[in-house]
């Protein structure tokens, strides 16, 4: 399913743990001077998203690079029933791993069946809960 036609929350969840500095600069979006600060970032994938709803062609090039780059996972969870995308997903949240999340979450965000989409969202959710309760209980490296 073409990033262009996942609702918003899967859009958002693919931007946030999918979308890397390859994508943007494959995508002509690199940073100036190759600036790699977390605003500069977040400019260029919030003007990323803009150009994926409004130029098919963008949206499309980017679908592509991101099942390009997650295909193994992508095969993986297109052959399984509802009930093993479940267990995929509780098993991920009993033992979170930063590493697997983005395929995982391009995977099932992307699936063409709605249950499997539901359960990415759900992922995003379980991850993107458990990074800010890591940020704020991080310790501070202000004096």
């Amino acid at each position: 399913m073409s990033i262009r036609n996942l609702c918003c929350q899967e859009a958002s969840a693919i931007f946030s743990f999918c979308i890397d500095a390859k994508e943007l600069i494959e995508l002509g979006l690199s940073t100036p001077e190759g600036n790699t600060t977390h605003l500069s970032r977040l400019r260029a994938l919030t003007f990323l998203r803009g150009l994926c709803r409004d130029q098919w062609a963008v949206s499309t090039r980017l679908t592509d690079l991101l099942d390009i780059k997650y295909l193994d996972t992508v095969l993986i969870v297109r052959e399984m029933d509802q009930v093993q995308v479940d267990r995929i997903t509780d098993s991920w949240s009993q033992s979170p791993r930063g590493d697997a999340i983005p395929g995982l979450i391009w995977a099932l965000c992307s699936d063409e069946r709605k249950p499997v989409r539901m359960a990415g969202l759900r992922l995003a959710s379980e991850a993107t809960w458990l990074g800010c309760q890591r940020l704020v209980k991080a310790p501070s490296t202000s004096a």
